[in-house]
């Protein structure tokens, strides 16, 4: 995130980051919580033990093994769904794919480039809880998106859809004035004298 941030152009701002549905980590907060439960319940009986010393000792060391595996699994789910996210801007999209600790990978496309977006939601958990997978297509097939369990994926993809025809406009705009001769130019700024006032022109002009 910091590095895109880093990287965002003069005029371009974040509009949107969406993460991952935390339904969707059900299976790794399982697995931790089950490995905390299993863990103090087993050093319950095994702290009832008074007379083996070898089976204590090397109890407790899987009690403490389990312990810590727990707490870097969690560690590591958390920081995936972190950091783990599709960051909407005004400009254009970045898929941050976190598959590890230390594996990271990042796509970049422009808004403009977007041919069609499309999501799904299949089964009843995911359609109950209203979250899906987005589906991201562009002139170049090899920079196809596909973005899983995230939440209101149809809102996303209006707002998605929104960016690019808003970008389109905008640049659509600047053309107009690119086109523009400079005898032309000069009548605007006579015409917007006219309706404005020349004080607050030059107050444009020097912002």
């Amino acid at each position: 995130m910091k590095e895109i941030i880093k990287n965002l152009k003069i005029d371009e701002k974040i509009i949107v980051v969406v993460r991952k549905y935390f339904l969707s980590l059900f299976k790794d907060i399982f697995i931790t919580l089950f490995i905390l439960t299993f863990s103090f319940v087993s050093l319950y009986f095994i702290m009832q033990i008074k007379n083996n010393t070898v089976f204590l000792n090397t109890a407790l060391v899987a009690f403490w093994f389990c312990l810590v595996f727990a707490i870097f699994w969690g560690v590591r789910t958390f920081f995936i769904w972190t950091f783990d996210s599709l960051v909407v801007t005004n400009y254009r999209i970045f898929d941050i794919t976190q598959t590890s600790i230390f594996n990271k990978n990042v796509t970049e496309i422009n808004l403009r480039d977007i041919k069609s977006i499309s999501f799904t939601k299949n089964g009843i958990i995911k359609t109950v809880f209203n979250f899906g997978d987005l589906k991201i297509e562009t002139e170049n097939a090899e920079t196809n998106l596909e973005i899983n369990n995230i939440k209101d994926p149809f809102d996303i993809q209006q707002l998605i859809n929104e960016r690019k025809e808003k970008l389109i406009q905008d640049e659509g705009q600047k053309g107009k004035f690119d086109n523009l001769s400079e005898e032309e130019l000069i009548g605007l700024a006579y015409k917007l004298k006219e309706k404005i006032g020349s004080d607050r022109l030059n107050d444009i002009l020097k912002s």
